[in-house]
């Protein structure tokens, strides 16, 4: 059965049912993909932030240590006086 459409100038068929089910599997496969995409993107951005918040930490540790053991010069550098 065959209809022909005016505007397109194509015939137009019912479509197959088992086309059907393969494209809806296979939209279901995609949307599967996109999923798992987004999942991993998340889990990357997680640990970007992460890796990021440690450095920061590492850095103020550092600064940390600088201070105090320019204090301790200096304190040891009074006593001597």
């Amino acid at each position: 059965m065959c209809v022909r459409d005016f505007n397109t100038k194509r015939e137009w068929r019912p479509p197959n049912p088992q086309e059907e089910e393969e494209e809806e599997e296979e939209e279901e496969e995609e949307a599967e993909e996109e999923e798992e995409e987004a999942e991993e993107e998340e889990e990357e951005k997680k640990k970007r932030r992460k890796k990021k918040k440690q450095r920061k930490k590492k850095r103020r540790k550092k600064k940390k240590q600088r201070k105090k053991k320019k204090r301790r010069k200096k304190k040891k550098k009074q006593k001597k006086k």
